[in-house]
This record gives structure tokens, C-alpha cells and sequence, in this order.
């Protein structure tokens, strides 16, 4: 049987092997679905990311019709033609805690548009007594050169790629930081119906990673950012991370991957 990744454009979509079929999340899935599958992943509905704070109702909906409705609709489509399922939720759903964090823990979240979709989402796929076959992922933070230029670290790499000065709000804080190929590796190598968090149970310093990824290309970081700190950040005073460590990944090792993908970039 084959495999499928639903979500083409996701980031994660890039780092699936390149024999799993991948379709746009924006396809009609009534007849692929019918077709039997061994893995089916969904990975769409997080290039939104950043307006979960939005006050526009239009995106507010989105939200909760993509990252909910539609995950839902998905899953139910496939749940009886796909030996394993994987939905993407997110560890945020836990960033009021300081700390180690694990699945066995409430969630205890900040409330917006993102998390709350994320929580409606989680809250009904956990139950397996309806949905054995599906596996809830609760990734930390990832982030690749296929990452939305919205985003902190897309405006990072768009800056190194495209030698362009960029402005940055606060970076001085501390993130349990995922490259995407670890994430897609773990979801990959979990057990069927198994839900569970992804991290590397381990804490990097955010600003000192991005000046790392200037240096690595010859580049000052005082040259290419301007800083427009209006507030600090959220995570200044929420310092959490994954109480398991089963991948070992240190900022070095995401360090190096980040720069071999952005050299990637620069040869193409």
C-alpha cells in the first residue's frame, strides 16, 4: 500500500520521502479516499500560524474550519481505508506551564485563535475508542528553509538567501527548537493510534541561533536586523520544553542543518 501526505505546500510535506504520494489540501478527497492507504498524513492548515491573533472574522473562521472542520472531515474520510492516520496539533497547547512538559498533563494554554483550534481538534480525535488509527502529533517549534516568510525564521532565511535587511521583534528568549526532518521522522517511526509529543526536550537560546546563522554565512547580524522590540515576548517568562528526550537534537545539530539547506537554497 501506498502513502499519502495531504497539505503539498506544508512545510513538513518537503521531508517526506519522495515515494509518498503528496496531494494540495485543496483537492476534492472523496475518491482518493476510497483508495487503501498504509500511512495518510495532514499536514495542512499551519501557513496561518501567525494571525492567530488577528481580529479579522474572516480569519478568526478559518481557523477553526481548517485546523478543526476540515481535520475532522479528513480524518473521517480515511478512517477506514488508512491502516495509520496522523493529525498535527501543537505543543502550545501547553505554554502556560514553566517547565518540562508531557502528554500526561493537562492542557494549560494561552488562549487564541490557533490554540484554540488546535485544542477543539485534539479534543475529539483523542478519543480512540472512535479513532484507533489516528495519532495525534504535538510538535514543538520547527523550522526549515521551506518555512513561510511570515514567520520568524522565513524572514530569517529570506533575509541570508536574499541578502536583505530585515526587521525583527524580540528574539531574546529561550524555545525548544525542532528541525522538520526530525519532526516527520518521529511521526514516521510512531506506533499506529499513538499519540504524542515531539521535542528534543532540550532549550535554545533564539537570538543567538539566528546570529549563528548570519555568521555561518559571512553575514553581521547588526547589518541585516533591525530590532523593533515593541514588548517583550511571550516566551520570556514561559520557558517550556518536552520532558522526554528521545532525539538528542542540540542547537549545533539544528545549527548545521539550517545551513546546509540554506546553502542549498543559495546553489539553486
Amino acid at each position: 500500500m501506498s502513502n499519502l501526505v495531504i497539505g503539498s505546500t506544508s512545510q513538513l510535506a518537503h521531508y517526506f520521502p519522495a515515494s509518498y504520494e503528496k496531494i494540495s489540501s485543496y483537492e476534492c478527497f472523496k475518491e482518493i479516499s476510497k483508495k487503501q492507504w498504509n500511512e495518510v498524513y495532514l499536514c495542512f492548515g499551519e501557513n496561518r500560524t501567525y494571525l492567530s491573533n488577528s481580529n479579522d472574522s474572516t480569519i478568526i473562521n478559518s481557523f477553526y474550519e481548517i485546523n478543526c472542520k476540515k481535520t475532522i472531515e479528513t480524518v473521517n474520510l480515511f478512517l477506514n481505508t488508512a491502516k495509520k492516520i496522523v493529525v498535527f496539533s501543537t505543543s502550545e497547547l501547553w505554554n502556560d506551564y514553566t517547565g518540562p512538559v508531557s502528554l500526561s498533563m493537562p492542557f494549560k494554554f494561552r488562549t487564541n485563535h490557533y490554540t484554540t483550534s488546535k485544542y477543539q481538534m485534539s479534543s475529539l480525535l483523542s478519543d480512540k475508542k472512535n479513532y484507533p488509527n489516528v495519532s495525534i502529533a504535538y510538535p514543538f517549534n520547527f523550522n526549515g528553509v521551506y518555512r513561510n516568510g511570515n514567520f520568524l525564521f522565513g524572514k530569517v532565511f529570506n533575509s541570508i538567501i536574499h541578502n536583505k535587511k530585515i526587521e525583527l521583534n524580540d528574539t531574546y528568549f529561550y524555545r525548544d527548537l525542532l528541525h522538520p526532518s526530525i519532526v516527520v521522522e518521529e511521526c514516521r517511526n510512531r506506533e499506529i493510534g499513538e499519540d504524542f509529543v515531539i521535542g528534543s526536550g532540550r532549550l535554545t537560546f533564539v537570538n543567538d541561533l539566528i546570529r549563528n546563522l548570519y555568521e555561518a554565512f559571512d553575514m553581521k547580524y547588526e547589518n541585516m536586523v533591525q530590532e523593533k522590540i515593541l514588548e517583550p515576548g511571550f516566551y520570556q517568562n514561559k520557558i517550556f520544553y518536552s520532558k522526554h528526550q528521545p532525539l538528542c537534537q542540540t542547537a549545533t545539530n539544528i545549527l548545521d542543518l539550517l545551513v546546509k539547506e540554506i546553502q542549498t537554497k543559495y546553489e539553486n
